[in-house]
Protein backbone atom coordinates (compact mmCIF):
# COMPACT_ATOMS: atom_id res chain seq x y z
CA UNK A 1 0.00 0.00 0.00
CA UNK A 2 1.39 3.36 -0.87
CA UNK A 3 0.59 6.64 1.42
CA UNK A 4 1.10 10.09 1.48
CA UNK A 5 2.48 12.09 3.69
CA UNK A 6 -0.73 13.46 4.47
CA UNK A 7 -2.64 10.19 3.97
CA UNK A 8 -0.74 8.89 6.58
CA UNK A 9 -0.90 11.75 9.35
CA UNK A 10 -4.93 10.96 8.78
CA UNK A 11 -4.23 7.44 9.73
CA UNK A 12 -2.51 8.06 12.60
CA UNK A 13 -5.75 10.23 14.01
CA UNK A 14 -8.34 7.73 12.73
CA UNK A 15 -7.70 4.44 11.62
CA UNK A 16 -11.01 4.11 10.37
CA UNK A 17 -10.53 6.80 7.70
CA UNK A 18 -7.19 5.19 6.23
CA UNK A 19 -9.26 1.96 5.56
CA UNK A 20 -12.53 4.00 4.33
CA UNK A 21 -9.78 6.09 1.78
CA UNK A 22 -7.95 3.37 0.41
CA UNK A 23 -10.88 0.74 0.44
CA UNK A 24 -14.19 2.30 0.58
CA UNK A 25 -13.66 5.81 -0.98
CA UNK A 26 -17.01 5.75 -2.42
CA UNK A 27 -18.81 6.65 0.90
CA UNK A 28 -15.94 9.79 1.81
CA UNK A 29 -17.44 12.68 1.62
CA UNK A 30 -16.26 14.99 -0.44
CA UNK A 31 -14.44 18.19 0.85
CA UNK A 32 -16.49 20.75 1.27
CA UNK A 33 -15.15 24.83 0.50
CA UNK A 34 -13.18 25.72 3.57
CA UNK A 35 -11.04 21.86 2.55
CA UNK A 36 -10.58 23.21 -0.66
CA UNK A 37 -9.07 26.60 0.56
CA UNK A 38 -6.50 24.68 2.54
CA UNK A 39 -5.58 22.46 -0.16
CA UNK A 40 -5.09 25.87 -2.16
CA UNK A 41 -2.75 27.51 0.16
CA UNK A 42 -1.03 24.18 0.26
CA UNK A 43 -0.28 24.22 -3.43
CA UNK A 44 0.62 27.86 -3.28
CA UNK A 45 3.48 27.44 -0.11
CA UNK A 46 4.86 23.95 -2.51
CA UNK A 47 4.74 26.62 -5.34
CA UNK A 48 6.64 29.28 -3.22
CA UNK A 49 9.00 26.61 -1.83
CA UNK A 50 10.35 25.19 -5.30
CA UNK A 51 10.84 29.40 -6.40
CA UNK A 52 13.41 29.36 -3.56
CA UNK A 53 15.50 26.91 -5.52
CA UNK A 54 15.85 27.45 -9.18
CA UNK A 55 15.96 26.15 -11.81
CA UNK A 56 14.55 22.93 -11.39
CA UNK A 57 12.64 19.97 -12.52
CA UNK A 58 9.08 19.18 -10.71
CA UNK A 59 7.77 15.85 -10.99
CA UNK A 60 3.54 16.04 -11.29
CA UNK A 61 2.33 14.02 -9.06
CA UNK A 62 -0.40 11.70 -10.35
CA UNK A 63 -2.47 9.18 -8.14
CA UNK A 64 -1.47 5.57 -9.06
CA UNK A 65 1.53 6.12 -11.25
CA UNK A 66 4.25 6.06 -8.21
CA UNK A 67 6.29 4.06 -10.29
CA UNK A 68 6.51 6.29 -13.00
CA UNK A 69 7.31 9.19 -10.36
CA UNK A 70 10.61 6.69 -9.25
CA UNK A 71 11.36 6.67 -12.51
CA UNK A 72 11.24 10.30 -13.52
CA UNK A 73 13.33 10.95 -10.13
CA UNK A 74 15.98 8.29 -10.66
CA UNK A 75 16.11 10.04 -14.42
CA UNK A 76 16.56 13.59 -13.13
CA UNK A 77 19.21 12.15 -10.89
CA UNK A 78 20.57 10.90 -13.44
CA UNK A 79 21.33 13.51 -15.44
CA UNK A 80 22.49 15.78 -12.55
CA UNK A 81 19.29 17.74 -11.67
CA UNK A 82 20.52 20.54 -9.54
CA UNK A 83 16.49 20.74 -7.67
CA UNK A 84 13.88 18.41 -7.98
CA UNK A 85 10.50 19.10 -6.99
CA UNK A 86 8.22 16.69 -5.69
CA UNK A 87 10.50 14.05 -5.50
CA UNK A 88 9.46 10.63 -4.82
CA UNK A 89 12.03 8.11 -3.88
CA UNK A 90 11.68 4.94 -1.72
CA UNK A 91 13.89 3.53 1.45
CA UNK A 92 12.55 1.46 3.01
CA UNK A 93 9.40 3.75 2.93
CA UNK A 94 8.43 5.64 0.20
CA UNK A 95 9.04 9.60 0.23
CA UNK A 96 7.43 12.29 -1.04
CA UNK A 97 9.14 15.70 -0.46
CA UNK A 98 8.66 19.33 -1.84
CA UNK A 99 11.82 20.23 -2.43
CA UNK A 100 15.60 18.22 -3.42
CA UNK A 101 18.53 20.72 -3.35
CA UNK A 102 21.69 18.90 -4.58
CA UNK A 103 24.72 20.53 -2.45
CA UNK A 104 28.12 19.50 -4.39
CA UNK A 105 30.80 22.09 -2.37
CA UNK A 106 29.61 22.40 0.93
CA UNK A 107 27.83 19.32 1.83
CA UNK A 108 30.02 16.83 -0.31
CA UNK A 109 27.86 15.74 -3.35
CA UNK A 110 25.42 14.92 -0.64
CA UNK A 111 21.46 16.41 -0.66
CA UNK A 112 19.52 18.65 1.13
CA UNK A 113 15.95 17.06 1.57
CA UNK A 114 13.43 20.37 1.99
CA UNK A 115 9.75 20.02 3.54
CA UNK A 116 7.34 22.77 3.68
CA UNK A 117 3.72 23.12 5.49
CA UNK A 118 1.46 25.52 5.40
CA UNK A 119 0.27 25.17 9.19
Amino acid sequence: MTLSKSLYMRGLQCPKFLWLKKYKKDILSVPDSSAEVVFATGNRVGELACELFTPGEKIEFTPDKYQQMFEKTQQLLNDGVKNIYKKMMQVDIQLSLEVENRCKKICYNSFILREVKND
